[in-house]
């Protein structure tokens, strides 16, 4: 107990000195952008970066005094929550700068924001935001623009939108900019849940997760680069096997990942919601796996995307099941069941042949000893994974 109140005290004690250190970066920048006249500040108050800083310096400034007696309030940190998402949109804007000059706009558009959200990970407390908190932060900062914009076009004349706040060019670099924030805002949540996990020793849930995002990283970087970056291009290849299969275990992971989080706070528990439906995108996923090793060109031919998708998902798919999945969760009949994606894709590719007649693998409609071998495969490796799932449960 003593322990623990001297571990409390040192650590208030770092985050004292750190915001102070924050407090003197925020007065020096802010005094050099507005050249030490507080006049000058009204007229630089048109740009977002300089806002967000200005309203950071008086959060951190606030949190600093009050913390020194007593413990930062709900509402003093739902605010600093809500800058915090602002620095990830300035930073987001701002990427370019990260290896500038350290002059007083790369401390206002990078060192402070980045400082925001470091101070967030360090010393506030973890486990207390929502799922949905992302896209709240999201509409106060979408809000706050639209306050600004609104005021300088009373005071100053300022009709563009888009110039005004310096964070994005048009409708286009808007839309992007808001993609970025709410992909940097649910990473903030995961890091809430990962880092309170860890607190609680909670080390095998937070290993399960941070274990399906590396699936989820490792997907995407090998489907775009396989297939393309655009939506166009992925739903133009869904149509052959291999992407197929790794887009459903794609899917099935994140819907897993979401799921388990807004359930079970902080991934108290790991539950799958549909565990016959992930066996039989697992099932598919190496029977792709599998054709492509006997059928297939040789293994060492392979780049690092197709490597991914022929052989490092299908493995990560299985040694999920094994590692995180509830055991038990199956029925003799399932593998069955799983045997029909190949079956049924077999079939719609006989009787609409060109969607497969292009695909520059291995499938094609004459080769009945791999579709087969496939079902076969399927069939074996489905009784074994029921086998070791009923063994597993008792």
């Amino acid at each position: 107990m003593v322990r623990e109140k001297e571990n409390m005290q040192v650590k208030k004690t770092i985050s004292l000195i750190y915001r102070f250190i924050f407090i003197v970066f925020s007065v020096w920048g802010i005094c050099q952008h507005i050249g030490f006249n507080i006049l000058r500040m009204s007229v630089k108050m048109y740009d977002f970066t300089f806002v967000v800083d200005v309203m950071s310096f008086l959060c951190i400034l606030a949190v600093f005094i009050v913390s020194i007696t007593r413990s930062t309030g709900k509402l003093l940190q739902t605010f600093k929550n809500i800058l915090t998402f602002c620095s990830i949109m300035i930073l987001a804007s701002n990427f370019y700068l990260v290896n500038g000059a350290m002059t007083y706009k790369w401390i206002l558009g990078v060192l402070l924001p980045f400082m925001m959200v470091l101070d967030w990970v360090l010393f506030d407390k973890k486990g207390s935001l929502n799922f949905y908190d992302p896209l709240l932060w999201l509409l106060a900062s979408l809000l706050l623009i639209g306050i600004l914009s609104f005021l300088f076009n009373i005071v100053f004349g300022i009709d563009d939108f888009w110039n005004t706040l310096g964070l994005f060019s048009d409708k286009n670099d808007f839309l992007r900019l808001i993609l970025k924030a709410l992909g940097l805002g649910f990473l903030l949540y995961l890091a809430d849940c990962i880092i309170n996990a860890i607190k609680r020793k909670s080390f095998s849930k937070t290993f399960a997760l941070i274990y399906r995002l590396l699936f989820i990283a490792l997907e995407i970087y090998a489907l775009s680069k396989y297939v393309g970056t655009t939506l166009v291009s992925l739903l133009s290849n869904i149509k052959y096997y291999l992407v197929l299969t790794n887009f459903l275990c794609v899917i099935c992971i994140c819907v897993l990942i979401i799921y388990n989080v807004i359930k079970f706070k902080s991934l108290k528990r790991t539950k799958n919601p549909f565990p016959s439906l992930k066996g039989a995108f697992t099932l598919a996923i190496l029977s792709s796996m599998m054709a492509t090793f006997f059928f297939g060109r040789s293994f060492l031919s392979f780049d690092l995307p197709e490597m991914i998708l022929n052989y490092i998902a299908p493995i990560m798919m299985l040694i999920d099941w094994f590692m995180f999945d509830y055991k038990g969760m199956f029925f003799a009949y399932d593998p069955l069941l799983w045997a029909l994606i190949p079956l049924g894709y077999y079939i719609i590719a006989m009787i609409y042949p060109s969607i497969i007649s292009a695909y520059p693998g291995i499938y094609n409609l004459y080769n009945l000893e791999l579709i087969t071998g496939v079902i076969i495969t399927v069939l074996i490796i489905g009784y074994g994974i029921y086998i070791v799932d009923r063994i597993k449960s008792k």
